[in-house]
């Protein structure tokens, strides 16, 4: 999420280089590896949601205005998808 926020507060830099370290992390991070081979689709909701958030990000850097609605048409889906993976992460850790 930080560099989809980051770009849509006009902070480029920030956005370029925590892009970078989020798609190194996401491809080689043991964390996500997990994640990946045990939740159905989490991958997919992953690059989903970092390439429309991104985009949507980049929408808001060129047009201001409207950024606020874009982060929000990006981050409320985001939240409700993301929300059902860590309420399943929490069911498989406590029966663990």
């Amino acid at each position: 999420m930080i560099p989809v926020i980051a770009l849509g507060n006009g902070e480029l830099e920030i956005s370029l280089v925590s892009s970078i370290v989020v798609i190194l992390l996401f491809y080689f991070d043991r964390t996500f590896s997990f994640y990946k081979k045990v939740l159905p689709k989490y991958d997919l909701f992953m690059k989903y949601s970092f390439g429309v958030g991104m985009l949507l990000s980049s929408i808001g850097y060129i047009y201001p205005e409207h950024s606020k609605w874009l982060f929000l048409l990006w981050g409320l889906p985001t939240f409700i998808y993301g929300y059902s993976y860590a309420s399943i992460i929490d069911k498989d850790k406590k029966n663990s």
